[in-house]
């Protein structure tokens, strides 16, 4: 699977296509949460626009949470 620079849509889209129609990559890994932007941003529309035309995996990973003690 390969892992995508989802903060910037446009590269993102372009690299999914490349890992999955070119280097036959199964999938790709996108984060939940991208900077302070969640997966469902319309920001990030062109990603899951391209991801959804393909029909190789993609596997969304939750954002982690961490709680500092003060």
């Amino acid at each position: 699977m390969a892992t995508l620079p989802v903060s910037m849509p446009d590269e993102a889209a372009i690299e999914r296509e490349c890992c999955v129609l070119t280097l036959e990559f199964k999938g790709t890994m996108l984060s939940g949460l991208i900077g302070t932007r969640y997966l469902v941003d319309p920001a990030l529309a062109l990603v899951l626009d391209r991801t959804a035309a393909l029909s190789a995996r993609a596997t969304a990973s939750p954002p982690h949470f961490v709680t500092l003690a003060p």
